[in-house]
């Protein structure tokens, strides 16, 4: 196979669509392909150091999470997690927060009353904030932030905050 093209799309916050095709004598390669390249080369991409660097701010960003939740844990505190998307489960199982979490709520009428996949936290609609009252809510869905927490300024005004883990984690 030969990568023949590449857009950047908006999906998830920025992705890369890459177009290939069976490996010919003479490909059709686009310009986007060597555009892609040169920028990637620029930013160092060609090169191990920058994802020394993001891995290395991801894994202190874990053990600061872990920290505080597993600390408002023992102080007997309820924690909640906004967002049931895969990209959730996979934080999960990274940041290691199943035992930490009583439930998870999501918008997405979809995910409701079903469990997270291999965890089974239960998924529960968002309005549950009010019903169960946890003292934090750890926003998962973290590029939603900002509207997940507009939509549910009622929540912080009975006393609930919410967590936010990136780009630092920060109690609000």
């Amino acid at each position: 196979m030969e990568l023949i093209h590449v857009d950047h799309v908006e999906t998830k916050g920025g992705s890369i669509r890459s177009f290939v095709q069976l490996q010919q004598d003479s490909p059709l390669v686009d310009e986007s392909v060597k555009t892609m390249i040169q920028q990637e080369e620029s930013l160092g991409f060609d090169r191990p150091e920058p994802y020394q660097t993001f891995a290395n701010k991801i894994a202190r960003v874990k053990i600061e999470l872990i920290d505080l939740l597993t600390n408002l844990k023992s102080q007997g505190k309820t924690i909640a997690g906004y967002g049931a998307s895969v990209g959730v489960t996979t934080l999960l199982y990274y940041l290691e927060l199943s035992e930490l979490l009583s439930f998870l709520v999501d918008d997405n009428p979809i995910r409701h009353n079903l469990f997270s996949p291999g965890h089974h936290i239960p998924v529960l609609p968002s309005d549950t904030l009010y019903e169960k009252k946890p003292d934090y809510v750890l926003i998962l869905a973290w590029r939603y932030a900002e509207p997940i927490m507009k939509k549910h300024p009622k929540y912080l005004k009975q006393g609930g905050h919410f967590i936010q883990f990136l780009p630092e984690v920060k109690v609000i």
